[in-house]
């Protein structure tokens, strides 16, 4: 089947094309949830024979999916405890001026994604900080770029702190059969070979 050539693209690749192309635009043109539209597309490409059965379902057991779950479940159950809430009160607080809220936000927002994914972060403070800027009357988006910003930081210290650099510490296990540890991030040197 991948021995046909069309226009110097195998069927394959042209199945592939394809299926990205219909993706995004289902993704662009409906309300469809996107986890449900790649898993069609992984199962379209599997069901053409593009992809087999080792890789299209290797990503499920990848150890970077695996924890990015197990956070999202963490993250779920802070916001059910009320901890947003404590960390809203008793760490943000009522700064006197715009200075010191970017402080009071920025500080425990990088701790916070060092440890935790720095996407559920931004996914939990969004709502504390509209509410938050609400109350001190500063405008939302003076106080969502600083957290974004600060997750940012937080989350290249350590390993799980934002995705890539668990899909990264994989790659490089598979490759050296070295695993990092989880502060590599913050001490890449010692990587150097």
């Amino acid at each position: 089947m991948d021995s046909l050539v069309i226009f110097g693209f195998s069927l394959n690749a042209w199945i592939t094309m394809f299926t990205v192309l219909g993706m995004f635009t289902v993704l662009l043109f409906t309300k469809l949830r996107s986890d449900f539209v790649f898993l069609c597309a992984v199962g379209l490409l599997f069901v053409t024979g593009v992809l087999d059965a080792k890789e299209a379902f290797s990503g499920f057991s990848s150890t970077s999916v695996v924890v990015i779950g197990i956070l999202f479940v963490v993250v779920a159950g802070l916001m059910h405890t009320g901890v947003l809430h404590w960390i809203m009160k008793h760490l943000l607080g009522q700064p006197g001026s715009y200075t010191k809220a970017v402080m009071r936000l920025m500080i425990p927002v990088a701790v916070l994604s060092s440890f935790l994914s720095n996407t559920t972060i931004v996914a939990l403070f969004v709502n504390v900080v509209k509410m938050w800027s609400k109350k001190l009357g500063i405008s939302p988006s003076k106080l969502l770029i600083p957290l974004s910003y600060a997750s940012g930081m937080g989350g290249v210290c350590t390993l799980i702190g934002t995705p890539p650099n668990l899909i990264i510490s994989g790659l490089y296990e598979d490759k050296t059969g070295i695993s990092m540890n989880v502060l590599a991030t913050a001490i890449p040197i010692l990587y150097i070979r």
